[in-house]
């Protein structure tokens, strides 16, 4: 699969660009301006063009899905807040996703009615809108808070270390040393849709989405559901992998030809979770993952 590229608008653009710069899968970004009136504008001319601040993020599809970048992005903006973003104000701080595949917007769309629903169906502010009228910012502003450490940031960066599945708490090794690891068959028909979850602490790891095939005791999937649902350790030049919350070895990684992984995870280690069971619980979020 090609790389891909999404513009995100989510006011002030130096944190916006700081946090989604260290997702596992972004190959590069850069702030820019999207969307106005004009197909040339600076800083300065904002108010008279009406353009966002916008970051590109160019994207490898097969680290992190466009489900993930999207409810990523809604986690560290306001999306109710109308051309308004933490002490900043005005059009140009507007929040919105612009497309340059028309085949993305099906997804865009869904993963934000998804979230509608699961938030008291409260209308967003977010704008989706084909890309037009893009124009790189200046120099002084890319990559501002590698250069300015101390500088102004309306959103947590930091929040990118926070786990994205924070409904898991971690169990006791008295938990683990007294689980029964019976054995279990995923000979799974390909049009069954779900999450498999670590068996003990039932965060979710992978999706069916994302299955590739079963080999003797192993599910082999193509990525994460989430690009920290694991860890990757280089042991004695094997690639091993581990949930990232428990930190229980599940298996091991391939590496493939075209630069691609593959992740084999011991079946053994796994639960199956059917979508119609997710709606209605703790894990509704990852509904979002499964476009209809």
């Amino acid at each position: 699969m090609q790389d891909k590229t999404i513009i995100l608008a989510g006011g002030c653009f130096w944190g916006v660009q700081a946090y989604f710069k260290k997702l596992p899968g972004v190959i590069n970004t850069k702030v820019a301006y999207a969307n106005g009136l004009t197909k040339q504008t600076s800083y300065k001319e904002l108010k008279l063009t009406e353009h966002a601040e916008v970051v590109v993020i160019n994207y490898n599809p097969n680290i992190v899905s466009l489900p993930e970048i999207i409810l990523r992005f809604l986690s560290i903006i306001d999306p109710y807040s109308l051309n308004k973003q933490g002490e900043d104000e005005g059009l140009q701080y507007r929040t919105g996703i612009y497309y340059t595949d028309a085949t993305d917007v099906k997804v865009i769309d869904y993963v934000l009615d998804t979230y509608v629903k699961q938030h008291d169906n409260k209308k967003l502010a977010v704008e989706v809108e084909e890309l037009k009228n893009l124009i790189d910012a200046e120099d002084y502003h890319q990559d501002y808070l590698d250069k300015n450490p101390n500088g102004y940031c309306h959103i947590n960066v930091m929040a990118l270390y926070q786990n994205f599945c924070n409904v898991v708490k971690k169990v006791s090794i008295d938990e683990i040393n007294n689980f029964s690891f019976a054995s279990l068959s995923f000979n799974l028909p390909l049009d069954q849709e779900g999450i498999f979850v670590d068996k003990i602490s039932k965060q979710p790891l992978f999706s069916s989405n994302d299955k590739l095939r079963e080999e003797n005791e192993y599910v082999v999937f193509l990525k994460p559901i989430v690009t920290d649902a694991i860890t990757v350790q280089n042991v004695v030049d094997v690639l091993e992998i581990y949930s990232s919350i428990q930190q229980l070895h599940i298996g091991h990684v391939k590496q493939v030809e075209d630069n691609k992984n593959e992740y084999y995870i011991n079946k053994n280690l796994l639960s199956f979770i059917d979508i119609k069971d997710i709606e209605n619980s703790e894990f509704a979020k990852y509904i979002a993952f499964f476009v209809k």
